[in-house]
């Protein structure tokens, strides 16, 4: 029983520390991190306008290549997300996309894709996952 309660107290340490420290980087970043959010969604919708959905890939395929942080791949997604919203939909965009019920393949596929962009890591999978939940609304749509 007291094995249980320090480990509940261990935890409940750990969701104080890490709750503080996102209510400090809010405090400090936070306004900042929406001016550059919104940015980021206005240079997509730019973008997108003479684009389709291959090329707003294209384009988050050369961003990501910097890219070394959580804020850094949010950015990456929304513009993606925004991107492919916006630009004219080719419909052999998500021919090879697998659906994302199908985690195997849709991790496979997210980490070909990063392979093959040379950025394999969790930030360039964690922007391309908007690629699968993409190609699934059309899918339903259809």
């Amino acid at each position: 029983m007291k094995v249980l309660l320090i480990i509940i107290g261990i935890l409940i340490l750990i969701t104080i520390a890490v709750a503080s420290f996102g209510y400090y980087w809010w405090s400090q970043h936070g306004e900042q991190f929406i001016a550059d959010t919104q940015e980021i969604m206005n240079k997509a919708g730019e973008f997108a306008k003479e684009a389709d959905s291959f090329a707003c890939l294209d384009k988050v395929n050369e961003m990501i290549v910097n890219c070394e942080s959580i804020e850094c791949t949010l950015h990456n997604r929304f513009f993606l997300s925004e991107c492919l919203a916006i630009a004219k939909y080719d419909v052999d965009f998500c021919q090879n996309i697998p659906p994302a019920s199908d985690f195997i393949q849709a991790a496979d596929w997210k980490q070909q894709h990063c392979i093959k962009i040379n950025k394999n890591d969790t930030y360039c999978e964690g922007v391309i996952d908007e690629v699968i939940i993409f190609c699934d609304t059309k899918r339903d749509l259809l």
